[in-house]
Parts: structure tokens; sequence; C-alpha cells
């Protein structure tokens, strides 16, 4: 299959290695199957990918699994296969695998333990609201009582708990849900206390080395705590581990690892939403199964009804986009429990598709147009107030643009290719850009630009007057143009 391709290779049931009876877990990667040798239908999984590239999805990867088996696998440039991707509010449904890990091990007792039983440094038992009556199930269904947004966080602050707890919490306990981050980060708290290790380091040992996840980051608050509603990194591959526990009632392997009460309970509705209803941390899906729910289009879908696993990865803020892809288009192709005849024709109009959509082939880069020699190596000072760029310079060469920038904190250098191969520039922040342009105009070049550590994905459009340049950048989540800055030509 390669990493863009589906094949034809063999597998009939679930976890049922080629046919053969011997059950295979993916710990080490997946196998993977032509669609219809898994009931699926290749036709579906085309059209679907064409109304993504029609709508203009900002996708950064796309898999889809059945029977233990990829069927699909995509990953669009510059997003690869071993990168790991910002999972935004992912993160709370992979903090509640962990905290059944440790109900699992005993550390935690049960959901209807009081959250005061668990931070006595907190003054949790005031008169005035219903903090010391509050359970960890009200943080899991995010039902607290809290009254406004409780998402309001001090970055400065140097406890974010201490901040939250100090919040009014007066609506009657377990009535009314409010997306909050902080019951997440709450959780991932109780689990450091309850076992005594960083959330992080007890998860590597207890959940993803048995997983076999390797490549995995998440950050951790100013007491080093780790967030429980966001801050992970994690490979897509590896988001589908996590589905597939579930999908599985949280065996792996021989291996009971989340109680499958926990899985059950997990993933039942407990409170109605704008949307179909929470968990623990997860949501439920608009028709069937659930998902974890991160923004800006990270997914981990679960079907179990058809044996289905499907990971999205993006940068998409349009509503409900990948869920109406999985009930218009996946769902649909699961159409069998058994095989399905192969075609060779649909599976191969498939692999030409995702084809199309990832090409990242070297391509010979244009001859430079009148206005790119014109400005190459020229500086221009930027004249916006309050922008981070005072001065940049671009030099194209044969194959890439160099830019150098003057900044608020310093000077950098990026890297644009010219021949359809995307650069990387690592800042000394940590973050990775990864940039490709082209002059799609006389006087624009316009730059396909990704901060591929938070999966942040915008057009940097740089048009040019004479000795003037206007930078337009639009956010691909949305589609939306802003001018950013302008500048002038000057030594």
């Amino acid at each position: 299959m390669g990493s863009n391709n589906v094949d034809s290779g063999t597998g009939s049931s679930p976890a049922n290695a080629g046919g053969t009876g011997k059950v295979y877990w993916p710990t080490q990667g997946w196998k993977t199957s032509s669609p219809e040798q898994q009931g699926m239908d290749s036709g579906l999984l085309t059209d679907m990918l064409k109304e993504a590239e029609k709508k203009k999805i900002t996708l950064h990867s796309l898999l889809v699994i059945r029977n233990g088996y990829m069927v699909l696998e995509a990953y669009f440039p510059p997003y690869k296969k071993d990168m790991a991707h910002a999972q935004n509010s992912c993160t709370k449904s992979i903090n509640s695998a962990v905290f059944g890990v440790a109900m699992n091990e005993g550390y935690i007792k049960s959901v209807d333990q009081k959250v005061s039983d668990f931070f006595p440094e907190y003054k949790m038992d005031t008169a005035n609201d219903n903090k010391k009556d509050m359970t960890l199930k009200h943080l899991l269904t995010m039902t607290t009582g809290i009254n406004g947004d409780p998402n309001i966080n001090n970055p400065n602050s140097n406890d974010i708990l201490k901040d939250y707890f100090n919040l009014n919490f007066n609506t009657p306990l377990g009535t009314k849900f409010v997306y909050d981050s902080n019951a997440s980060n709450a959780l991932s708290a109780v689990i450091q206390k309850a076992t005594g290790r960083n959330t992080f380091e007890y998860a590597k040992e207890k959940l993803f080395k048995p997983l076999g996840i390797k490549n995995v980051f998440w950050a951790t608050d100013n007491l080093g705590r780790n967030f429980g509603g966001g801050g992970m990194r994690m490979t897509p591959g590896d988001m589908a581990k996590i589905g597939y526990l579930y999908l599985n009632n949280g065996l792996w392997d021989g291996k009971q690892l989340l109680p499958a009460q926990w899985v059950k309970d997990s993933t039942t509705k407990h409170i109605d939403n704008e949307q179909h209803g929470y968990g623990y941390q997860w949501w439920m899906n608009e028709k069937e199964g659930y998902h974890g729910d991160g923004a800006r289009g990270q997914r981990i879908f679960v079907v179990p009804s058809k044996n289905l696993v499907v990971v999205v990865t993006a940068f998409d803020d349009v509503n409900n986009t990948e869920q109406k892809l999985l009930d218009k288009y996946i769902v649909p192709a699961a159409k069998s429990a058994k095989p399905l005849p192969e075609n060779k024709t649909k599976l191969e109009a498939l692999n030409s598709q995702i084809r199309k959509m990832t090409d990242s082939s070297v391509k010979p880069a244009p001859a430079l147009n009148k206005t790119a020699k014109s400005i190459s190596g020229k500086k221009f000072k930027i004249q916006t107030a309050g922008y981070s760029v005072k001065e940049l310079a671009m030099r194209f060469d044969k194959n890439q643009c160099v830019v150098n920038t003057l900044e608020t904190d310093g000077k950098h250098e990026y890297y644009i290719g010219l021949d359809n191969i995307y650069r990387e520039t690592s800042l000394p922040s940590g973050l990775s850009v990864w940039q490709r342009g082209s002059w799609t105009k006389d006087n624009t070049f316009t730059v396909s630009y990704h901060e591929v550590t938070f999966g942040r994905s915008y057009e940097y459009i740089y048009k040019f007057d004479g000795s003037k340049v206007t930078l337009y950048i639009k956010d691909m989540s949305v589609k939306s143009t802003s001018t950013a800055a302008t500048g002038a030509m000057g030594n």
C-alpha cells in the first residue's frame, strides 16, 4: 500500500491475519487490505475523497480501518505517516483512557469519589456553591455546575486549577453540560495524585507501551501536570490504536488494558449537549457510535456495528465536516460483513484519487518572472504596527525561495519550495514550519504555509506593486482572508 495507496492484501475477519485464523494486533503496525476484502465499497471511498477535494477541505490525514485492517490510508503534504499531529481536544478522550487504566489498577476507586478528596490544598467547601459535592463523574461528563466560561486560563498563572476551583459552581450538579477543558485538566491532575506519577509517564508505561505508541508528546502546565484538555501530539496511526482499543472493549493482545465496563460507560450518553450527547470525555456520533473530538477536525471515530475505526486530522472549522463524510460515505461503504468481490477498476480509481490529492513529486520550477527577478534579495520594511515581522527579504533561487526576516524575537531564515516540494524551517521556539509556493499571478506569490507542530494551515499571499508589498493571510480552516501587513522596499 505504501503511505498513500490501498493494496489488495488479504484479511477476512477482525484481527484474523490473512484468513489464517491467527490473531494479529496492530501493536507494531497496521496490516493492509483492499476495501472489498473487508466488505467495503472502494467506489464510495473514492466519492468521499472527491467531495473533500471539491470542497477544499484542509485534510492532513485520513485513515479507514475495518476488521482491524487499514483499507484507506492517506497523508496530505506536508503531513507524513510518522509525524505526530496535534490532538487538540482529542487529548480529552485519550486522557479518559488513562483514567480508565488507573481505575483498572485500583488507584481510583469510583467515579463517585468527591473531587475535593484529591485536592485538599484547594478551598472547595465553600457554602455558596456545589464544589464540595462535585464528583469525578461530574468532571468526566462536564456537568460540574460551573457558571460562566470555564476555559479562560491565564497562561502566566502558576496554578490553573486553583484559579479554576475559585470560580463559581452554582448550577445543580449533573444537570447541565458546559464544555470545560479545565474539568479535563483536573482529571489528569487526579491521575497524577492517585498514582503518584506524572500522567504522561504513567500513560507511557501502562497504555502507550502495550499499544506500541512511541512517537507522542504531552504538554504540561506550570506545575508540571499534563493538560487533560489538550496539548498532546500523536501520529494518526496511533490515534487509530486508541479507537481500536475501544472497539475491542479495552482488550489488547490478550490483556484487558481497560475494563470493558469502563469502555461502555465512557461511550454511553450521560448528558445531552448542543450536539448528540456526551459520555466520559467521548462524544456521541450523530447516527451511531462515538468519537474523540479535537478542534479543527481532529477525530477518532468508532462505529462498533460496522467494526470501523476512522481517523481524521485536519485544519477545518466547518461545522461537522468530518462527521458528514463518515455518515455519507464511509459507513455506507461498509456494505457487508463478508468480503465483496474484488473490483480492480474501482480500486485503481481510489488509488488514483489518493495519488492526485497527496502528490508530493518533484516538478520543475517555472522560470522566474519579472517581479520575482526585480524583488529578489531586496529588503522590505513592514509598516504595519504590531505585526511580528519588521523586515523581510526574499531570494529566489532555481528551486526554492529563501526568506530572511527580522522579527520581534530576532532574525530568522525560512525556506519555500518552488518545485512542489515542501521545505522545512525549524525555529528556535520549537515550531516546525513547512512551505511551498508559486507565482499565481505576475505580481502575486502564493505560499502554502503549515505550522506542522500545531497542525495549522494557512496561505500567505504576497502582492507586489512596484516597491510595495501587501501580505494577505488565508486561514484554511474557514477559508477567510485578511490583510496582515504592508511594507515598502527600503534599506
